[in-house]
């Protein structure tokens, strides 16, 4: 399979400031479960870019 036809999942997520923690960590490993026993699995590449993301820092993963 070539680079170009496998397709790139980015996860950007933050839980707000003054907000109820939310359980992006316990959904992250969900999606990571369900792309690992999907026959397609390797058409797909997650990348999560940390659960706290800031702003200025996404840039890198716009590749």
């Amino acid at each position: 399979m070539t680079n170009s036809s496998i397709k790139r999942i980015l996860i950007l997520a933050a839980n707000p400031t003054n907000t109820t923690r939310l359980r992006l960590d316990e959904e992250v490993r969900e999606i990571e479960t369900a792309i690992k026993q999907a026959q397609k699995r390797d058409q797909f590449d997650l990348v999560h870019a940390g659960l706290s993301l800031r702003e200025h820092y996404s840039g890198q993963y716009w590749k």
